[in-house]
């Protein structure tokens, strides 16, 4: 019975490190609001002050807010890597991550997270991950995504990418972003 009800839940082995992850991830979370600390460096000079858990948002893991009406919107994956095909776990993060940027664009309804479109100064779209994912992911990604906060207006995001495998990684997220913008354009979701 155990291997029937795991096919039929989809509650294996792998479904539950991933949700037992999520759970680290979040009572990391609430420690740091107990402790007055930033949970996501969000803004500048943000503290947490809330969470909300499994969220009917896009990205639903974890949304946080900050003490400056700052919030981070964040999917916990325990493992991750560098992968163009369109139903890998990156794939689902991005499509997540573009579904959230639309539906926070209007900014016409009354909870905090909702109330404006998304402020690059105040908010993240944050994938929590382990050492588990992919050097790829952990590494290249990470510095391109760091660099890319830098860039100014206008820069292009190339200029984030400092090395052949930052540019592979920023070529895969692209990749993904685009796929998915243009199937948003066309209202496949």
């Amino acid at each position: 019975m155990g291997q029937e009800q795991s096919q039929r839940t989809g509650g294996g082995a792998a479904a539950q490190g991933g949700i037992n992850f999520q759970n680290r991830v979040s009572a990391w979370v609430c420690v740091h609001i107990l402790a007055g600390r930033s949970a996501v460096p969000i803004g500048p000079g943000g503290i947490a002050a809330y969470a909300r858990f499994e969220t009917p948002e896009p990205v639903d893991d974890i949304l946080i807010g900050d003490t400056n009406e700052g919030h981070a919107f964040v999917q916990a994956k325990r493992t991750l890597s560098l992968s163009t095909t369109t139903d890998s776990d990156l794939a689902s993060a991005v499509d997540q991550f573009v579904r959230q940027y639309v539906s926070t664009r209007a900014g016409s309804d009354k909870r905090p997270w909702r109330a404006r479109p998304l402020d690059p100064t105040k908010d993240r779209l944050v994938v929590a991950t382990t050492f588990e994912s992919s050097a790829p992911v952990r590494i290249d990604l990470a510095a391109v995504l760091d660099r890319m906060r830098g860039l100014t207006s206008g820069q292009p995001f190339t200029d984030a990418a400092t090395s052949v495998d930052q540019r592979k990684a920023l070529d895969t997220l692209l990749e993904h972003v685009r796929r998915l913008a243009v199937r948003r354009r066309h209202k496949a979701y």
